[in-house]
């Protein structure tokens, strides 16, 4: 596709969006965006960008949706997060096909 494409219509849209776009580009179908298995990827980058992307949290404004968030990443349990991972490698194995 090209730098100059990828940077203008790709690089700021979020994991899923590039999925769905890669996939329509390579393989000439669409990915709906309420699938399970995008849903997972994007849960999974949420909980990511949440270590390496962490945000100030403000005193007054969005605390509950931040608290909310940071309580989600504390009380995730290994069983769901294996189990996302695994949908992650779902989309991997099908692409590789």
């Amino acid at each position: 596709m090209g730098e100059e494409f990828y940077k203008n219509a790709v690089e700021r849209q979020n994991i899923v969006q590039k999925i769905r776009l890669i996939v329509a580009v390579k393989n000439n179908e669409l990915i709906e965006p309420d699938n399970e298995i995008l849903k997972s990827v994007g849960l999974i980058f949420d909980l990511r960008n949440q270590f390496v992307h962490p945000k100030t949290r403000s005193i007054n404004k969005n605390r509950d949706k931040s608290d909310k968030s940071f309580k989600t990443l504390i009380n995730i349990k290994p069983a769901k997060l294996k189990e996302l991972i695994q949908d992650v490698n779902g989309i991997i194995r099908i692409d590789s096909e």
